[in-house]
């Protein structure tokens, strides 16, 4: 659950900026984030945790949820790279992200 609730901005040890940037990637507003991470401090169930990490998925768009998810668990921490095949090339491309407020890989 710490890993879903530091994906979608509302872990308990990231810092402003942290959760700036990822209410950008996902697509949400930072208040929101703000918001539900108060909720956490206030109560630390699994049912505050669940209802927190929900209210940030239902708010997020429904357009590019895929691609908005690799490039939060790249900028928390949670994997690498990620890397896309495609038939035809002999080896997996970079994957772009270039959604609001993001960078492109090094070497894009």
């Amino acid at each position: 659950m710490v890993a879903c609730m530091d994906l979608v901005g509302v872990g308990a040890n990231q810092d402003e900026k942290t959760r700036e940037q990822l209410a950008d990637l996902l697509g949400v507003e930072q208040m929101l984030l703000l918001e539900q991470s108060k909720k956490l401090e206030a109560g630390c169930g699994p049912g505050v945790r669940g209802q927190a990490v929900c209210a940030v998925l239902r708010a997020m768009p429904g357009a590019m949820r895929y691609e908005r998810f690799l490039a939060c668990g790249r900028e928390v921490g949670l994997w690498g790279e990620a890397l896309y095949w495609e038939p035809g090339l002999s080896a997996p491309r970079r994957a772009p992200f270039r959604l609001s407020g993001t960078r492109a890989p090094p070497g894009v």
